[in-house]
């Protein structure tokens, strides 16, 4: 799929890399083995005209004026000087001379302006001949400059095998991609191996090439002079004769290693998705922007009972109906629009004939320049999903419904037990202050008052009961007024300083002469401190202490803050004591009498008015609880708390 198809010519032969480049001195050479060819062929023509002139004259017997060169038919024998001195006699009436060569009874005359035509014709030509080689270097040496500049700016390196002749040139580029110098190819030392595994490919790429004339492009590996093997990516052509042969071929090899591993890389990354997909549940997809299908995995396969065959090249609208695929391209032409992923819940008709309620994410796929060039899908059948809802929706409404019936009847039985405690309660105090008279026995005192103080705890669990009933369904309103918050902490640790006092606990109020005033039900308010008050002082050993403390700001509202040295609370444990009846076991905790239902109610009222509650503790060194009320709720009018 990634695969390229190169090779370079030099690792068919192992590469022997015998540089032969066609220098500008062996066509120089050339240039002048012609200007001698031509200056040989006017030699010859000097010599035919000469012939004629010889064949044509006639023999010099006496003593009239001539012109001319004599020739003797003897060309190569010298006359007697003495004889030729004799022969030059001054013509004074001509005012010339008239020279003779005798020899053997014959001689020859040939006319200066011959001579002169033939030298004149020699010379031209030679000047010719020389202002053409001087053409034909200077454009010799800017082809090769050319040659260089082109050779230089192409990435590349070139190639050429003269095949009949076998010499092989390679550019300094194709040297420099393999790590060879001039040196190592002048010298015989550049031998580059093609990697076994590309051997056979290549000399097959090379073979339909100059057999069949089949393209050639390929990559394979060469060694590097290093010693490593580099990727390298070649394209050629070669140049045949008239009978089919090749006699030469070029190209240019280009180092593609960095390509090739960043494709390998791909290569097992798309491997690798593949396989994650593939082995998911989830039907996925990939879309271009026609919304044809361009990629599906098994479980999209399996799901539409296809292949993958019929499946690319489709719209969804093959497996779906007319409304969910017209919903589905309405949901890519917003993806595509706005680049933003979208979810939809649609119904399908799965191969075997079945209804399935799927769940469909499609987002945008983005290219490196962030341009959208498709869009993903995963779809996932929810009939699963959909069934445990529908369960959990009809688990919650019957939850719901026994809750509500519950918050009923503790309203209603509480409301039936308070009627009668309210008589016992008042009845016993009665007895226990005598305030009809003596009793009797003392002992009958004691029972009165064990009665009233059994009475009262039994009332105050009702009436937490039945709040908190109200509360869990809504029904607990809230009866908001200004408060004393100074006067209402006082009166509250009043109540709580008979019991405090019998454990040995100390109780310390840090609150400000004036502060403002606070907008709650008092009531609430007030179930509030004596909860958290009550609780620190239950479980605080004998010798520790209570601290309550009380600021406002604009910043942190209303707070209240609760701080003892109690035995403390596990923190795995706090979620457990903020829940109805949930107790945690302790030695303090099996003797002090307690339902489990004041923090869970304090907490409730608390989030009724909109505040906060906060819990800490730590075993053994005691237990922080913070109370804040909204700062909308501070009232700015100052009271005294007395």
């Amino acid at each position: 799929m990634f695969a390229r198809r190169a090779i370079t010519f030099a690792g068919f032969r192992d590469m022997r890399a015998s540089q032969s480049r066609a220098r500008p001195e062996k066509i120089l050479l050339r240039g002048r083995l012609w200007i001698f060819i031509i200056v040989a062929a006017i030699a010859i023509a000097a010599g035919w005209l000469i012939s004629n002139q010889i064949t044509g004259t006639s023999e010099v017997t006496d003593n009239s004026k001539m012109t001319g060169i004599y020739l003797a038919p003897d060309m190569y024998q010298v006359p007697d000087i003495g004889q030729i001195a004799g022969d030059y006699r001054p013509n004074a009436a001509a005012g010339d001379f008239t020279a003779v060569v005798i020899h053997d009874s014959t001689s020859v005359v040939i006319p200066v302006y011959a001579i002169v035509a033939v030298l004149t014709f020699v010379v031209t030509i030679v000047v010719f001949a020389i202002s053409q080689l001087k053409s034909i270097s200077q454009k010799l040496q800017t082809s090769e400059e050319q040659y260089q500049l082109a050779a230089a700016s192409i990435h590349g390196g070139l190639w050429h095998w003269d095949i009949l002749k076998n010499e092989e040139y390679y550019s300094p580029r194709w040297m420099a991609i393999l790590g060879y110098t001039h040196d190592d190819i002048s010298q015989g030392r550049a031998v580059s191996h093609i990697h076994p595994e590309d051997g056979a490919r290549a000399r097959r790429a090379l073979r339909d090439h100059l057999d069949k004339r089949v393209p050639y492009d390929i990559e394979i590996r060469l060694l590097h002079n290093t010693g490593e093997y580099v990727w390298v990516q070649s394209r050629g052509q070669a140049v045949w004769d008239a009978n089919g042969a090749p006699i030469r071929m070029a190209g240019s090899i280009n180092e593609i290693t960095h390509l090739m591993r960043a494709e390998n890389a791909f290569r097992r990354s798309q491997e690798q998705i593949r396989a994650i997909a593939d082995n998911s549940p989830s039907l996925m997809y990939m879309k271009d922007t026609e919304s044809r299908l361009v990629m599906v995995n098994k479980a999209f396969l399996n799901f539409y009972g296809t292949t993958e065959e019929e499946a690319l090249g489709e719209d969804m609208g093959k497996w779906l109906s007319p409304d969910n695929a017209n919903m589905f391209f309405e949901v890519d032409r917003k993806i595509l629009k706005t680049g933003k992923p979208l979810e939809t819940q649609f119904e399908v008709l799965r191969h075997d004939g079945k209804s399935r309620p799927m769940l469909s994410t499609e987002f945008p796929v983005f290219d490196h320049e962030h341009n959208i060039i498709g869009i993903g899908g995963i779809d996932n059948d929810i009939f699963e999903r959909k069934r445990a809802e529908d369960n959990l929706m009809v688990a919650m409404d019957a939850a719901e419904s026994a809750n509500h019936a519950k918050s009923e009847f503790m309203a209603n039985m509480s409301h039936e037990l308070r009627t009668p405690l309210n008589a016992i309660i008042g009845f016993s105090e009665i007895m226990a202050g005598e305030f009809f008279g003596p009793v009797g026995s003392s002992k009958y005192r004691d029972y009165a008052k064990d009665i009233n103080v059994s009475g009262t705890h039994l009332l105050e669990i009702i009436n937490n009961m039945l709040d908190l009933s109200k509360i869990e369904a809504n029904k607990f309103e809230l009866q908001e007024q200004t408060v004393d918050v100074a006067h209402a902490v006082r009166s509250c640790v009043t109540l709580v300083q008979g019991r405090a006092d019998k454990q040995g606990v100390k109780i310390q109020t840090i609150i400000a002469d004036k502060t403002p005033y606070l907008y709650v039900d008092e009531r609430g308010l007030k179930q509030v401190l004596l909860n958290l008050m009550t609780n620190a002082v239950k479980f605080t050993p004998a010798g520790g202490t209570l601290t309550v403390e009380s600021w406002s700001n604009d910043l942190d509202g209303y707070v209240f803050r609760f701080r003892d040295t109690g035995i403390g609370i596990a923190p795995e444990d706090i979620p457990m004591v903020l829940t109805p009846f949930g107790q945690v076991e302790s030695a303090i905790s099996r003797i002090q009498q307690g339902t489990g239902l004041g923090l869970p109610l304090t907490k409730s009222i608390v989030e009724l008015h909109g505040g906060s509650f906060e819990l800490q503790s730590e075993v053994g060194v005691g237990t922080t609880v913070t109370v804040s009320f909204p700062a909308r709720r501070s009232v700015q009018e100052w009271a005294t708390g007395t």
